[in-house]
């Protein structure tokens, strides 16, 4: 099994994939190339500077490119590439053309995180994941309890400055801390807590989230897959404020642990101030980086 990311992808989450069981050498001046353990059969490769890829070997059947610049174009010759090999392109963000769709060669599967867009669109389904280091890491971390509780928020901008600027001061208003960091779309920081003006790794946000009670979630569209944030309050055993009404579907979903922004009739106060509720092993598992792999081949 192949999958294939962009190199911005590696540079965020790369060791995460190899700590989760994944080896990796680099090709092309940096561009990495990462070799999944036998038992996946196959690799996750960035996109390389050049139209070359490693050969696959007698045991990799499956190639898994991520949306993200995934063009029309360069998975028709990936498909031209692996005739033998099935082909999956999997939509890790919301389907923002549909007439994308028709471009695609037949040869590739397309997949989806969004239940609805597989409604619209006649794709299929499979859910977001995290990384099996992270959730072995999670596990055995001590539980954090602040005197007072604390929010956590860390994300691009994308239009969400104006709404987290003043979610900030309902927390603060709500008695609780609330600490946002805000990324420009392209570099730097546009940062609502004193002290953090520099852009955060993916290790750093991880720290961040150790000592957070409350993680906040907030998409522009409000039916879309679930963005990575509900995945780190699911295995750090943090609650979650979120607008996304399509996690009401997960079995995660536990009132006591999350508060759905706009539809919740409780007051925000009181959820922010509530104990949350244990979510078994046996469900958090269903959403590990491992298994995640293991569904694509259910049909």
């Amino acid at each position: 099994m192949i999958l294939y990311h962009d190199n911005g992808f590696y540079h965020f989450f790369g060791q995460h994939f190899i700590r989760s069981g994944v080896n990796f050498s680099t090709i092309y001046r940096n561009v990495p190339v990462f070799y999944l353990d036998r038992l996946t059969r196959g690799f996750l490769i960035p996109r390389p500077l050049k139209f070359n890829l490693p050969k696959c070997g007698p045991d990799d059947d499956t190639v898994i490119c991520f949306d993200t610049n995934t063009n029309p174009a360069y998975l028709s010759w990936i498909c031209r590439k692996y005739r033998d090999k099935r082909v999956i392109l999997w939509f890790w963000n919301p389907l923002d053309s549909p007439a994308r769709l028709d471009l695609m060669p037949r040869k590739a599967e397309i997949w989806s995180y969004s239940r609805e867009d597989c409604r619209k669109y006649g794709l299929q389904f499979n859910t977001t994941f995290y990384f099996d280091d992270l959730a072995r890491e999670a596990a055995s971390s001590p539980s954090i309890q602040n005197d007072i509780p604390h929010v956590f928020f860390a994300g691009r901008e994308k239009g969400r400055e104006s709404f987290l600027s003043s979610f900030r001061q309902t927390v603060l208003d709500k008695g609780a801390e609330a600490e946002i960091h805000i990324m420009k779309n392209k570099g730097g920081l546009l940062d609502h807590t004193p002290g953090r003006e520099k852009f955060m790794t993916y290790a750093e946000m991880i720290s961040c989230i150790r000592k957070a009670d409350i993680l906040l979630d907030y998409s522009r569209d409000p039916d879309a897959g679930l963005s990575l944030r509900p995945m780190e309050a699911l295995f750090w055993n943090k609650k979650l404020i979120t607008n996304n009404r399509s996690i009401r579907n997960y079995d995660f979903y536990y009132p006591d642990n999350i508060y759905l922004l706009g539809e919740d009739s409780r007051d925000l106060g009181d959820f922010i101030h509530s104990p949350g509720r244990q979510v078994p092993d046996h469900i958090k598992n269903q959403y590990l980086l491992s298994s995640w792999l293991k569904r694509f081949d259910r049909q």
